[in-house]
């Protein structure tokens, strides 16, 4: 089950983009999913009820950390500041649900290996916040590592988020 925005694919939230081109874009992934829980525009909620109860059933739901949401956690990536998304940390803390991070290598044409690291082992016994912010820094050091190993694997570069600013 993966997390997407309604918008995933989309160059821009046009009528375009979101009526044909995101659309497209999601078909290709959608082979390899069990099942897509959709973020809707309108920026209600429904969703989060799902996602819960997916995570109390012990499903496995993937979301992408390295995106901006609603609450973000303000990280070092590569030695610059950049805002996360709290969301998997705090669907974790509130589920009892485990907290893995993963990253995919590609080895060749068509040829690539999945990587599941441990789980983020944050201090549940803390308040909710302390623990969503402990597991956002790990989250931004384990990506730093990937990131200093294969460097040509990051989409950050592309996505036009990641602060570079000529020296």
């Amino acid at each position: 089950m993966h997390l997407s925005d309604a918008a995933h694919g989309a160059p821009s939230r046009s009528r375009l983009g979101l009526r044909w081109t995101a659309p497209l874009y999601c078909r290709a992934e959608e082979p390899y999913l069990a099942d897509r829980i959709v973020i809707p525009l309108d920026g209600s909620l429904g969703y989060m009820r799902a996602l819960l109860e997916r995570l109390r059933q012990n499903a496995v739901v993937s979301i992408v950390g390295e995106n901006r949401g609603r609450n973000n956690a303000a990280v070092s990536i590569l030695g610059r500041e950049m805002e996360l998304a709290t969301g998997a940390p705090a669907l974790a803390a509130k589920s009892g649900a485990a907290l893995l991070t993963a990253h995919v290598v590609r080895l060749g044409s068509f040829h690539y290996r999945l990587v599941i690291h441990e789980p983020i082992e944050a201090e549940r016994s803390s308040d909710r916040k302390e623990f969503v912010r402990q597991a956002a820094h790990e989250f931004a050091r384990r990506l730093d590592a990937r990131i200093a190993e294969h460097p040509v694997e990051w989409m950050g570069w592309l996505r036009k988020r990641y602060p570079v600013v000529a020296d």
